[in-house]
């Protein structure tokens, strides 16, 4: 009997260190900015990286990512099926209009940086593994003149 509570007691303290693990591996990953990315692309092609960028939707075309500081460069997004955060982003886009239209939203994202080439769309792209920290507020209206 004491046995059993031992190995149940083990079997509880891996599977929390495991997730502890995997929480503190993706925490790991510095948070860069879509302005740094811009000045040197190739040097993060390939490779798992965060960033904390407006999310908008391109309607019908997927979503990019960018950055008002550096809004001529554009990240698309290929948020993975299985992506940690798919019901935040779902929240974050699905009140008001569907999308970004009336919306300003941000967020972390962290996943793999692709350079494509040239002739594809999207040239730049994030394959989004885990999302997060969505904050979404609604755009102010101009009044029309």
């Amino acid at each position: 009997m004491l046995s059993r509570f031992v190995t149940i007691g083990v079997l509880v303290a891996v599977s929390f260190t495991s997730k502890a693990l995997g929480t503190a591996k993706q925490t790991d990953v510095p948070v860069l900015s879509l302005c740094s990315i811009a000045e040197s692309p190739a040097k993060y092609n390939g490779k798992t990286i965060r960033v904390k960028a407006r999310l908008q939707s391109a309607g019908m075309h997927g979503w990019y990512i960018y950055d008002e500081s550096c809004s001529h460069f554009g990240v698309g997004l290929f948020i993975e099926s299985k992506a940690e955060g798919n019901e935040d982003l779902h929240r974050a886009i699905n009140w008001g209009e569907f999308g970004t239209s009336d919306k300003i939203v941000f967020a972390s994202f962290i996943g793999v940086f692709r350079l494509n080439r040239t002739d594809e769309s999207p040239p730049r792209e994030l394959i989004v593994r885990r999302m997060g920290d969505f904050k979404s507020t609604p755009k102010v209206k101009q009044p029309n003149p």
